[in-house]
């Protein structure tokens, strides 16, 4: 991981699968139990499966795919940034940079 990586890049890391028509999210959840020590937190695992519909656009930096989530009966639809590792013929991309991007739209939850 690079030094200059900003704190929100690093906390939207997000353990993934990657194949070649669709994308697995692996998420620790914290669960509260009622206990006699009080409430605890119970932590499990949850997958989320996300599976690529159609080509949305192209840019300077990558192709923009449309996804369905799979796991939740298909009810979720995202948007996803394919970000290219090389490019022929450009000046090196700053990943850091175009990854901050990536995370604040993704926090801001931009339609």
């Amino acid at each position: 991981m690079s030094q200059s990586q900003s704190e929100l890049v690093r906390d939207a890391k997000l353990p993934t699968k990657l194949e070649p028509e669709r994308t697995t999210h692996t998420f620790l959840e914290s669960s509260h139990i009622a206990g006699l020590a009080g409430r605890r937190a119970r932590r499990r695992e949850r997958e989320e499966v996300w599976q690529r519909q159609r080509h949305i656009g192209i840019g300077m930096f990558g192709t923009v795919w449309l996804e369905k989530c799979t796991s939740d009966g298909g009810s979720k639809l995202r948007a996803v940034k394919e970000v290219r590792k090389i490019r022929e013929n450009f000046d090196s991309i700053d990943y850091d940079r175009e990854l901050e991007a990536i995370a604040k739209l993704s926090q801001q939850k931009v339609q």
